[in-house]
């Protein structure tokens, strides 16, 4: 609440035939594995969280439905989702994410079943308080690359798209990652993106590099759309944590089912971790709370586009975003709308140190946040970013 998370998103809590090595393997679509809880558990995290103003999302993947009709050639009932949304609902849950669903994309069933999905969704909103479907961008281009006739009405029915962007590779993969993700966001009825830079099997940016995460999520808070971050990209670790391994994360003991059975389920850190680590992890969360806050209050970063009414009750979207750089490790985004302060992101992906004029793009501005403690003003003609840096400014009028 504190770093401003509108809201909390579980991958699969459903109860599976060995949760730690397959949390896929479902054996019960409507329990809570044992490892983790149970049913009151989730309805009262989801309590808590409403409390606070917050929203609980949940995976549910469908690779364990069971079979309805023997002889289906795709071997499972798409309709059987159904009741199992209806019981988490009722618990409490705002929406879900379907990550797998990419799978069915040739079940016929598949816009019937989402139809019924998207209905007991809208059963259990009232108001402002709408209850949420994600699919994942793979479906969509799987659906339009087999010219899917019911690709519209489709996307209707979804609030957003997941989309992952490499964020640990080269920069100059991204500008095309943005243009064509956006592009199904490109009217004002549309779904919105939902990024997040874990890559397609989703991990934690920090286990994916050894450089600082929050120089990436800075960036990423800069992309149009909605953003997730994995648990543990919002924390930070200081040159001597790292130079110890040690991690500002939570340890699991080992075993089978550790963490979870174990009656001390954590590790003792090492001493001396709370004076190495403090510090810099209560800079890393100043910035990234500094940086979420601008997106929700900040025009140009909040809104997610360009509307042009022109009395149609049905606007014309065009995009408040523009890629002004991006090379194998630099990359630069800067945010726009009318009469409004213009927003820009510098970052350095790469592994050397960028000293480079930027002159010819911006003349200077104000620190909005920073990966590497940078704040006051700064003038583009001299900038030096680290590996792993990221600098947001407020540009000059």
């Amino acid at each position: 609440q504190n770093l401003g998370i509108k809201a909390v998103r579980l991958n699969s809590i459903i109860e599976a035939s060995d949760y730690l090595y397959s949390y896929t393997s479902i054996t019960n679509y409507t329990a809570v594995d044992p490892l983790l809880g149970d049913s009151s558990h989730v309805e009262l995290l989801a309590a808590l969280l409403h409390q606070k103003g917050m929203y609980l999302l949940m995976d549910i993947p469908l690779s364990s439905l069971q079979t309805e009709v023997s002889d289906s050639s795709y071997g499972v009932s798409l309709a059987e989702v159904y009741p199992v949304l209806k019981y988490w609902l009722s618990l409490g849950v705002d929406g879900f994410f379907f990550p797998d669903i990419t799978e069915y994309s040739d079940d016929p069933g598949l816009v019937e079943a989402m139809y019924k999905w998207r209905n007991v969704l809208d059963q259990f909103s009232s108001g402002s308080e709408h209850r949420v479907m994600m699919v994942p961008v793979a479906l969509l281009e799987k659906l339009k690359s087999a010219e899917f006739t019911h690709l519209d009405h489709l996307l209707h029915l979804v609030d957003l798209i997941d989309v992952p962007v490499n964020l640990t590779g080269s920069a100059e993969m991204i500008p095309e990652v943005l243009k064509s993700a956006t592009a199904w966001d490109s009217h004002a009825s549309l779904p919105w993106i939902n990024w997040n830079m874990g890559g397609i099997e989703r991990e934690r940016v920090a286990a994916l590099t050894h450089h600082h995460p929050l120089g990436r999520s800075l960036l990423l808070l800069f992309f149009p759309g909605t953003i997730t971050l994995y648990y543990g990209d919002e924390l930070g670790l200081s040159q001597a944590s790292q130079e110890r391994g040690w991690s500002s994360i939570m340890h699991w003991n080992g075993g089978k089912h550790a963490g979870f059975s174990s009656v001390e389920p954590w590790q003792d850190l090492p001493e001396g971790w709370e004076d190495n680590n403090v510090e810099a992890t209560n800079d890393t969360i100043s910035s990234l709370t500094t940086m979420i806050s601008a997106r929700q209050k900040k025009v140009p970063i909040y809104i997610n586009g360009i509307f042009d009414y022109q009395g149609d009750y049905h606007p014309i979207k065009s995009a408040n975003y523009r890629v002004r750089h991006a090379d194998h490790g630099l990359i630069i985004i800067d945010r726009f709308y009318p009469r409004r302060n213009q927003y820009a992101v510098v970052a350095n992906l790469g592994p050397n140190t960028v000293n480079q004029d930027l002159s010819r793009f911006y003349f200077g501005g104000s620190v909005l946040a920073s990966s590497h403690g940078q704040s006051g003003y700064v003038m583009f003609r001299n900038i030096s970013l680290q590996p792993g840096e990221a600098l947001a400014c407020i540009l000059d009028l």
